[in-house]
């Protein structure tokens, strides 16, 4: 049985799409931009609030990018307030976890998404002391596909990369897992399709939460 997971937040422990939608629309209405489509910002997540907003902002159809500042900012104040917007567990999600953790497994979250949400978001719906370990962006590390949040996670956990899973839904991830040498994990319930997992080099592919109650006895 492996012995951590590490798991991705948008598109793999929480169904997201709308809270980052909603509030990204917002902030380009109020510069006077249209919004884009729901299913557009599956495409524009999972690198970060900046890369969020600059394809957000293109796709809407900005011709320069002189306004990307004060749009960045004002989407982290809404944000603050707007992250918990219709944000829900995948279904089996909770479930899954509930049985890891009563096999002694380690949890750990790394997002990023910035880190104040990040916890915001796994505290107001698994409680403070669920996961072992949750972590977002923050000034102090590089954010995915860098390793070095990955690092911190797993000297936290007292853990080696050979004892963990890396589950997410990115390409983001998978080079994330893979660049840090552990077991990675694709989920297609999130934001991306197979296709984008296999050519980044997810060792499996799992269409349900379930599935990874499999994968930790099995590898």
């Amino acid at each position: 049985m492996k012995q951590g997971f590490i798991f991705d937040l948008d598109g793999t422990l929480l169904d997201t799409i709308e809270s980052i939608a909603v509030n990204a629309n917002r902030v380009l209405a109020e510069f006077g931009y249209p919004p884009n489509e729901i299913g557009q910002y599956r495409y524009f997540a999972g690198d970060g609030q900046e890369e969020l907003i600059a394809r957000a902002m293109r796709a809407a159809g900005a011709q320069t990018m002189e306004e990307f500042p004060a749009v960045l900012a004002r989407y982290r104040e809404l944000f603050r307030d707007g992250c918990m917007y219709h944000v829900r567990p995948f279904p089996g999600m909770r479930e899954t976890l509930e049985t890891l953790k009563e096999k002694d497994v380690r949890l750990a979250v790394f997002s990023n998404k910035a880190d104040e949400n990040v916890k915001r978001m796994i505290y107001e719906i698994f409680g403070e002391t669920f996961f072992d370990t949750v972590l977002g962006a923050r000034p102090d590390y590089q954010k995915k596909p860098s390793r070095e949040g990955v690092d911190r996670i797993l000297s936290s956990l007292g853990l080696r990369p050979e004892e963990c899973v890396y589950v997410g839904d990115t390409s983001t991830d998978m080079k994330t897992g893979t660049g840090a040498g552990i077991f990675t994990v694709g989920v297609l319930w999130g934001f991306r399709d197979r296709a984008e997992l296999e050519q980044y080099g997810a060792d499996r592919i799992i269409e349900r939460p379930e599935e990874l109650l499999e994968i930790g006895d099995c590898v």
